[in-house]
């Protein structure tokens, strides 16, 4: 069993979104679409050598992003994370990074869209695992 999977199981899976669908390219939540269901994606990459130790899930509602990651402890990680998701046109409200046994560590960002934010959760995850596999 990977690490990831073990996190996971021992922290449930709160976050496991109900549904894969995403907004279509282009689009994003406004005030007048805050009622509908939440977007939300799940990213598994494997391009990347440490593909099998992070998870990156998103949830976005309206302007408001809650992103988890669980991947292992990397010195550099979170400011590499912090700084793509600054680029991307994310407002941090709150950050969270938990070190989970001796080598996991798991974070949870909320964020709120900016004007200029203009990509799919898809699209979001797709940056930050871009980001965390440059050396």
């Amino acid at each position: 069993m990977e690490p990831v999977e073990q996190f996971d199981e021992a922290l449930g899976d709160s976050m496991t979104p109900q549904s894969e669908k995403t907004p279509r390219e282009g689009e994003r939540g406004d005030d007048s679409q805050e009622s509908s269901s939440p977007s939300s994606a799940v990213f598994r990459p494997q391009t990347c050598e440490e593909a099998a130790t992070v998870k990156l899930d998103a949830i976005a509602e309206g302007k408001n992003v809650l992103i988890r990651i669980e991947c292992v402890n990397q010195k550099g990680y979170i400011t590499k994370i912090v700084t793509e998701i600054e680029k991307l046109h994310l407002t941090i409200g709150s950050f969270n990074s938990l070190p989970f046994g001796n080598n996991l560590l798991a974070i949870t960002i909320s964020a709120q869209m900016d004007d200029e934010f203009y990509m799919t959760t898809t699209d979001l995850l797709t940056n930050l695992r871009r980001c965390m596999c440059e050396k």
